[in-house]
């Protein structure tokens, strides 16, 4: 593809972080959508977890395949939990790799000071089934260690206390309410009820929790700039942009006269800016 073409794509596309410097990561600058990462990262209490994108292009469209069916269908709700970003190689070096390391995911705790980091095989681990357990893992610690101290971190408002009892209550009006305070308040809480979900011994509240979670990533507002629809996210990592791509028939079912020709389709596809 075309520069040139790939510009006209984003300026086309309502869900992009740092639109003016789409190709910042090419002349070594910080690009802007990186600082409003950072800036995410430390208004909400939330960690980011950084991953790096395969060089090479086949590997790194796979990737980007792969996270966006990871966010379309049955989300994880550590979309919530976390500020993604996603960086090049050349990026990550001046951004969080040390010398001559080879770590591809990275950990940083809500300053932007990295605290972890290790390697996987980045488009299987975006496809497996096992996706929500490694990133977990990854991000609450063994024995949900850095979970417990992020948590303690967090002033919990008396209305979220409440929420959060009422989450278990047997009528349906409160745990509605509940419901509707917590996820008014997901971007500062999401720790607070991800460590919730691994300790209660209710069933039924652990089930809530989850799909409470996962409804913020799915649920889009006036913001997102798309039209409402379950199916699409809200947000989307930073570092991605969303494309829409016209897919035309392969062959011509009707020969001379192409009046059978069907009409082409749209799908949409999830991109890295970096390059």
């Amino acid at each position: 593809m075309k520069r040139r073409t790939f510009l006209q794509q984003l300026a086309a596309t309502p869900l992009i972080f740092g639109l003016g410097s789409v190709f910042s990561q090419e002349d070594g600058s910080t690009p802007d959508w990186y600082r409003k990462a950072l800036l995410k990262m430390k208004q909400t209490g939330r960690y980011g977890i950084v991953i790096v994108v395969p060089e090479d292009p086949k590997k790194r469209e796979q990737a980007a395949s792969a996270l966006y069916t990871a966010l379309l269908r049955k989300p994880s709700s550590i979309f919530c939990e976390a500020v993604f970003i996603c960086l090049s190689s050349k990026m990550a070096k001046q951004l969080v790799r040390k010398p001559g390391e080879n770590s591809n995911r990275f950990l940083l705790d809500p300053s932007g000071k990295r605290i972890y980091s290790d390697r996987i095989n980045v488009t299987y681990t975006l496809k497996s089934r096992r996706f929500s357990a490694s990133f977990e893992r990854f991000l609450h610690g063994r024995n949900n260690v850095r979970l417990k101290r992020q948590v303690a971190q967090i002033e919990v408002p008396e209305k979220i206390r409440v929420a959060l009892e009422q989450l278990e209550s047997d009528r349906i009006e409160e745990r509605s309410h509940a419901e509707k305070i917590l996820l008014e308040s997901m971007e500062t809480i999401a720790p607070l009820l991800a460590l919730l979900r691994t300790t209660t011994s209710r069933e039924e509240t652990r089930a809530r929790i989850d799909t409470l979670m996962r409804n913020h990533v799915t649920i889009l507002d006036a913001e997102s700039g798309f039209p409402q629809h379950k199916r699409r996210p809200r947000k989307l990592p930073y570092g991605t942009v969303l494309n829409k791509r016209k897919i035309y028939p392969e062959s011509d079912p009707c020969g001379a006269c192409g009046m059978a020709l069907p009409s082409p389709t749209s799908r949409s596809f999830l991109t890295f800016i970096a390059r």
